[in-house]
């Protein structure tokens, strides 16, 4: 009994300093993703108030650099708030509408997908209602739905996303297939990896698949990739129906 006792001691043990030492990397890179930013922002107020300098001739144009770069900071702090908000709260579920979620963030997205001239379309097929979590599945939609968005490939003349929603009495599944540039085979094991950033493109601190994938196992779910390089990328996840 008492090395019965003393392995799940040492598991918790272990266990916590897992969690203690994610934390810590967790605030580290969140500190890198910020200070970038801010020092951008500095750099570009200290620019437009001084009047005399000749090399700002557009202010608008400095308005809007600095609204990016706060934009970029506000997607870090998005992500730390839902990796905190995931490890603390329960599940909290109800009947869900999938269409009006995607819906809504086909707006939130609006001008990145119209920006980046991308087909974004969606199909929702279901006999039964669905019964989940609609803050944690919108997580993981918006998270995924924006790599599509960010790693668009540019040299296509036709970029497209599409969204396929099946809800069955005990589970759901939803697909979100992109034609982008996809993932190296040498990076798709790491793509779930916390702080892990493929490409310059990443906005946040490289944790938004790390939450998509902590939130999908809260919810005791699943998810895989299929992806060619060149060729896109097709995230699958599986998920109970609660109903």
């Amino acid at each position: 009994m008492n090395t019965i006792n003393a392995s799940k001691n040492l598991a918790i043990v272990n266990k916590l300093a897992q969690a203690n030492h994610v934390i810590d990397k967790f605030i580290s890179s969140c500190s890198h993703s910020m200070r970038g930013p801010l020092k951008t922002i500095q750099g570009l107020v200290n620019l437009v108030s001084k009047e005399e300098n000749t090399e700002v001739k557009d202010s608008n144009h400095m308005l809007e650099l600095i609204q990016k770069t706060a934009d970029q900071m506000e997607h870090v702090l998005i992500e730390l708030e839902e990796f905190l908000e995931n490890s603390k709260t329960d599940l909290k579920v109800d009947e869900v509408d999938v269409s009006e979620i995607i819906s809504e963030l086909q707006n939130r997205f609006h001008e990145d997908l119209e920006e980046r001239s991308i087909e974004c379309s969606f199909q929702v097929s279901k006999n039964t209602k669905l019964v989940t979590d609609k803050t944690r599945l919108t997580t993981i939609l918006s998270h995924i739905l924006s790599n599509a968005i960010n790693y668009y490939d540019p040299g296509k003349v036709k970029r497209r996303i599409w969204i396929d929603v099946r809800i069955f009495s005990s589970s759901y599944e939803v697909s979100i297939k992109d034609n982008g540039i996809g993932i190296a085979s040498t990076c798709v094991s790491k793509i779930f990896h916390p702080f892990y950033k493929g490409t310059e493109k990443s906005k946040g601190a490289g944790i938004g698949l790390y939450v998509v994938k902590e939130v999908i196992e809260k919810m005791k779910g699943l998810i895989s990739v299929q992806t060619r390089l060149n060729a896109g990328t097709d995230f699958l996840v599986w998920l109970p129906n609660l109903n």
